[in-house]
């Protein structure tokens, strides 16, 4: 379903006037301009019109806080961004195709797919579909420091298994697109209580996606399993301490566990192994620092915790099979696709 920006409008009909639904019952009618929501709920038929229109969605806090939805041409015209922005992307592609470049590495979206982007990528858009991407900033919701009220760190952003990208079933897609045309309308009101209220819709699309992640990418833990949450806990430490700690050991230290016990687990749910994690991460911000910075791979290696070049580029070839020199040379992509 294509729901994008605009002003929603809403009309009231005496349930009596409609057939009997159960109160979470919708009906979806599509039509050449937009798209009508029926939505019967306790008593009464609310007819949701989407009008279209293109005219970016902000709030700016008075403490620097952002949030912003736009469409994918918007942003694929704002250049998408750079890690300098320091911006938390969700983008949902609802339509045809979008292609988009992590880390100069592209991922090909089809239709309902959603995926996260995390202040430390490099992402530019080339190819879009229809869809919207929701975009914010630290400083409107920290998801560090609320990660027990949404659980997302480790799964929707700073995950050990690259980019997720999720597929949105039909029943998921009814709930994030009325939850879309209520932060549309949330938007367009301006009062002091305004900036809580977005950021209580943000949770809520935010849980969605986590529910749906841990179906489709760990549906063998339960959500509040303790040994989610170790993977979980494990994944934000390394982007925590990636420069300094090299070691499953400390890693393991600062989780209450012991090594093999961490190492266990990671391989009972088929995940990469915590050695390979702390490598990789740390293998990656050194192919951006070599793709994207002037930066020598003697202060590269220095940046990075190594205390000879030897080392690092012994590490580097370990696990991209070039040395930095060659990485360099030939201009290859940050990430293997």
């Amino acid at each position: 379903m294509d729901v994008r920006q605009g002003v929603a409008f809403f009309a009231i009909i005496p349930f009596e006037s409609q057939p009997k639904f159960n109160e979470r019952d919708i009906l979806l009618v599509k039509n050449d301009t937009s798209w009508q929501i029926n939505a019967y709920f306790y008593g009464f038929s609310f007819l949701l019109y989407e009008s279209f229109c293109m005219m970016p969605h902000q709030y700016h806090g008075k403490g620097g806080e952002l949030l912003k939805i736009l469409s994918l041409q918007e942003y694929q015209q704002l250049h998408s961004h750079t890690p300098n922005e320091k911006i938390y992307t969700m983008l949902w592609n609802q339509q045809g195709y979008t292609t988009v470049g992590i880390d100069d590495v592209p991922i090909r979206l089809s239709d309902n797919q959603i995926t996260f982007f995390t202040p430390m990528n490099y992402v530019e858009a080339s190819e879009t579909g229809q869809g919207v991407v929701i975009q914010f900033n630290s400083a409107f919701y920290c998801v560090q420091q609320h990660d027990q009220e949404v659980s997302c760190i480790g799964l929707l952003f700073y995950g050990s298994s690259g980019i997720p990208v999720l597929q949105v079933s039909d029943i998921q897609e009814t709930k994030l697109a009325m939850l879309l045309n209520v932060f549309y309308n949330e938007l367009e009101i301006n009062d002091h209580i305004q900036g809580e209220m977005l950021q209580m819709l943000l949770k809520r699309w935010i849980i969605l996606c986590v529910r749906m992640a841990h179906v489709q990418l760990m549906a063998e833990i339960p959500l509040g399993d303790g040994r989610l949450d170790t993977i979980r806990q494990f994944n934000i430490l390394v982007e925590m301490h990636f420069r300094q700690k090299r070691t499953v050991t400390e890693y393991a230290d600062l989780l209450n566990k012991s090594p093999k016990t961490l190492s266990n687990l990671f391989a009972q749910y088929n995940q990469k192994s915590p050695l390979q994690i702390i490598h990789e991460r740390l293998m990656l911000e050194a192919k951006r620092m070599i793709h994207y910075t002037d930066k020598s791979i003697k202060t590269i290696s220095y940046e990075l915790g190594f205390e000879d070049v030897q080392s690092f580029s012994r590490l580097f070839k370990n696990t991209s099979g070039l040395s930095p020199t060659e990485f360099k040379e030939q201009g290859i992509r940050v990430i293997e696709s």
